[in-house]
């Protein structure tokens, strides 16, 4: 007697399907890009304004004030778990991976804000009086309404 198998597919090759096409580099990009990150304030664009206060400036009149790196070693014990856990249950229960990973960036949009609503070290020495009250990076909104999250192929983002 020979012994016969039938293979009655319960959504197996979508789930493969679906962690081949995420596993070849999707990712959630969070931060100043598109058109924001080049609008220009007063000779100085978003980009600008987040790499200098991220990094100091080259002359050390702005010292470093991380918000990006310092929020990513802060979140990334959560991240990682939340990846995890998007690619072990969340595609087994049908949920769409481009979207778990949009949420996911926008929570780590909003640490970025909170951090800089909090306000980051070292506060501003001489703020101009125009300014108005509030930490580096919120006194207009404009760089905080800049942070976007795209979800991206990694091979378009090189």
């Amino acid at each position: 007697m020979v012994a016969q198998v039938i293979w009655r597919d319960k959504g197996w090759n979508k789930i493969v399907k679906l962690l081949n096409k995420y596993a070849k580099g999707r990712t959630a990009a969070i931060g100043i890009q598109g058109p924001e990150a080049s609008a220009d304030h007063g000779g100085i664009t978003n980009v600008e304004i987040g790499a200098v206060q991220e990094f100091g400036s080259k002359d050390g009149k702005i010292p470093e004030r991380s918000h990006f790196r310092s929020t990513a070693n802060e979140q990334q014990a959560h991240v990682e778990k939340r990846l995890i856990t998007l690619a072990t249950t969340k595609m087994f229960e049908g949920r769409n991976p481009e979207s778990e990973l949009r949420m996911l960036g926008e929570e780590f949009r909003g640490a970025i804000i909170n951090k800089i609503k909090g306000g980051i070290s070292p506060p501003l020495k001489n703020p101009p009086a125009s300014r108005g009250p509030g930490p580096p990076l919120w006194d207009t909104g404009q760089y905080i309404n800049a942070i976007s999250v795209e979800v991206v192929d990694l091979k378009d983002k090189q």
